[in-house]
């Protein structure tokens, strides 16, 4: 029953469950999908330990950092880097100055002759802030004073020397023994030498001052300077049988490759496919509520595409050494190209390219061959009637699928030997996925009661079996079906259903007939078994033929539409020659219309109702005794309005315009049917000179 004809409430409750099955259909598929990208493109774990041979060559799932690697190198650069001094002037001119001082005592000291050598080396022990012993302060009274010129001299140039070098905290003794050497080159007596470096090693100290702050700076300098040791991904990290080092431990743990990691994945990567997925789905769903709400709504439909988007996205898990371009991604996109629709397809055939990259870890070449390969394929199939073509679309898209490789692999530069192998995958891959096609599609279509081209093409085959009792027990039916699956054909082509549909449906409509085929005006030759039955009785029989028909065609596995067509395609359309029957025989207030009616449903599509259409109209026709166009075009057209009239197409969605296109196309067939024919010329057997000249009888 349609959702129109119920209670509001009901028909509210109904539109809820809906809702509510297609958002558990999303979910459960959105998770499914999830586990499966989550699981495939986990990587494999391995079981190491430092110092231990890799048992194969492992590659970067993605960019990563060489930590310690990288730690150590910026430490090297760090240590290299010398301490940063700042000259003291200060230090340098108090050092100096001391060195002044203590001659301009010996020359004071020098100068008292009032006292004995003695006396003068103890004043100027006093005075002098240099600490020499006696002897030396002694050789310094004593010297003459060209030789104090010559000290004083050699002195200063060496303490000047030494302390523009710098003299360092850490390297005072260096500086000492440089001082030293510079002395040792003096033409002195060895006397006066050891006084200069005595008064020197006096006066010297650090005047070199380390810079925290600009040491810090180099050494952070010297860090920045050496680049972070970085795999790409794909990159190899360690190679088959190479020793463990604990560097390679740290970014497999920090890659989740190691087995004991309590880290199974990154959960920035799960976020990721998580946004990715997410995004997908919703284009998806975005697609079939604003152009194909009839998928949405249809909990079968939706049921059909999660399976077969879900079966597809398996096959690269189940299989993660099949090469990547053998994955039959374009047998999905045929597979709902047939069952569903084509531009879905091509949809579908998008977000798989997206997500099997992802589980394959293909790169941009593989995304776009699928994506271009599955679009072909979507256009390859769509409206062929004929399994030998399709198996004809597969070859196509086996060689397209080996162009495009061999296209993007000479775009890449890559040897022509490699590129024409990777093009023998494309091939497979064509083959492999129209196998698959041909091979899962009476699976689908019996699952799922979706009625494909194809088995509508059988089931139109006279072969089959209820066609071929139909002729040889109800023959009249027989004919008439065929002539009403004409009629259905050209009328649902001019608006746009599906024709192939409505010519099978009607070619099975009446097969309800074969149960009692005599009783139906078409089968009969003299005898009517109606004469000798009441009116009642011979409605029941006429009205349960829609019934049988049903029953008939569900034990012999007819699809469920052609099944709904044959239960349709009266309505509750009223018996009227058996009513105005009854009203002869009875008073006309004991007899009650709504017993001489089908007992329905009124027709649900375009289909089903053009098939009650063209059933009355050819029947109608044929019955007329003067078949003139402007007859047959009143009859048509009165036909039509009858059932408008009734309410018989309140239930379908045909607009007015529909109905005139309609009654125009049966009107076109019609007149080929029912043309005028040539009346022949009468034979006379004796006149040996007439000639009878057979025009033609269609």
């Amino acid at each position: 029953m349609a959702l129109k004809k119920l209670n509001p409430k009901v028909r509210l409750g109904l539109r809820d469950s809906i809702l509510v099955h297609r958002i558990l259909i999303g979910i459960v598929c959105f998770i499914i999908t999830l586990f499966i990208l989550i699981n495939g493109t986990a990587p494999t774990k391995y079981d190491l330990k430092v110092d231990d041979p890799s048992p194969v060559d492992i590659f970067a799932p993605r960019d990563i950092v060489d930590k310690l690697t990288t730690e150590r190198l910026r430490n090297e650069a760090e240590s290299k880097v010398a301490p940063q001094y700042d000259f003291d002037a200060d230090v340098t001119r108090r050092s100096q100055r001391k060195i002044y001082e203590f001659l301009s005592d010996v020359h004071l000291v020098r100068g008292m002759n009032d006292i004995n050598l003695e006396a003068k080396v103890s004043k100027l022990k006093e005075l002098s802030t240099i600490q020499l012993n006696d002897e030396k302060l002694a050789t310094c009274i004593k010297m003459s004073d060209n030789e104090l010129a010559q000290l004083q001299i050699a002195v200063l140039n060496a303490h000047t020397q030494i302390m523009d070098i710098g003299v360092e905290q850490d390297s005072l003794d260096k500086s000492l023994n440089d001082a030293k050497e510079l002395i040792q080159k003096i033409e002195f007596s060895q006397e006066l030498r050891d006084l200069s470096y005595s008064i020197l090693a006096n006066v010297l100290e650090p005047n070199k001052v380390i810079d925290e702050q600009k040491t810090l700076r180099m050494k952070q300098e010297a860090r920045d300077s050496v680049e972070a040791k970085e795999y790409k991904k794909g990159e190899k990290i360690i190679g088959n049988g190479e020793r463990v080092k604990p560097e390679h431990i740290q970014m497999l743990d920090e890659l989740g490759l190691i087995k004991d990691n309590q880290k199974i994945l990154d959960y920035r990567y799960i976020i990721g496919i998580i946004f990715i997925t997410k995004l997908l789905f919703l284009i998806i769903i975005g697609y079939l509520y604003y152009f194909n709400p009839k998928i949405l709504n249809d909990r079968s439909s939706l049921i059909l595409l999660g399976l077969i988007f879900m079966l597809t996205l398996v096959i690269p898990l189940s299989f993660k050494q099949l090469p990547a371009y053998i994955i039959p991604v374009s047998a999905a996109t045929m597979l709902i190209a047939i069952l569903l629709d084509t531009k879905l397809a091509i949809l579908v055939n998008f977000v798989l390219s997206i997500l099997i990259g992802l589980l394959t870890k293909g790169d941009t070449i593989f995304i776009c061959i699928t994506l271009l390969s599955g679009t072909f394929a979507a256009f390859a199939v769509t409206k062929t009637y004929q399994r030998n073509k399709l198996f004809l679309a597969g070859v196509a898209i086996s060689l397209v699928n080996a162009l495009l490789i061999i296209s993007f692999g000479l775009l890449s530069a890559n040897e022509l030997k490699a590129v024409l192998h990777e093009g023998l995958k494309g091939i497979l891959n064509g083959l492999l996925s129209i196998v698959i096609t041909i091979g899962t599609l009476p699976f689908w279509e019996a699952t799922f009661n979706i009625i494909t081209p194809l088995k509508l093409l059988e089931l139109s085959n006279p072969n089959q079996p209820l066609l071929k009792r139909l002729l040889l027990e109800a023959p009249g039916t027989y004919h008439h079906s065929l002539m009403v699956g004409n009629l259905a054909e050209a009328a649902t082509e001019a608006i746009g259903g599906n024709a192939l549909l409505a010519r099978v449906a009607a070619y099975y409509h009446d097969i309800g007939k074969l149960k009692r085929p005599y009783f139906f005006k078409e089968n009969q030759f003299n005898d009517n078994p109606h004469d000798r039955m009441t009116a009642n009785l011979s409605t029941l029989i006429i009205t349960s033929h829609t019934k049988d028909g049903e029953e008939l065609a569900k034990a012999n596995k007819i699809p469920l539409v052609i099944r709904e067509i044959i239960e349709q395609h009266h309505g509750t359309t009223l018996v009227a020659y058996f009513y105005h029957k009854a009203k002869k025989g009875e008073s006309v207030e004991l007899v009650n219309p709504e017993d001489f009616r089908y007992e329905g449903p009124k027709p649900q599509t375009k289909e089903a109702a053009v098939v009650m259409l063209a059933d009355c109209v050819e029947a109608a026709v044929r019955s007329m005794a003067e078949r003139t166009e402007g007859k047959i075009e009143g009859m048509v057209r009165k036909i039509i309005k009858d059932k408008l009239d009734d309410g018989q197409l309140d239930m379908c969605d045909l607009t007015l315009k529909d109905i005139d296109t309609i009654a125009k196309a049966f009107l076109k067939v019609l007149s080929g049917f029912f043309h005028e024919r040539i009346k022949y010329p009468e034979a006379n057997v004796k006149d040996e000179d007439v000639v009878i000249v057979e025009v033609g009888d269609g």
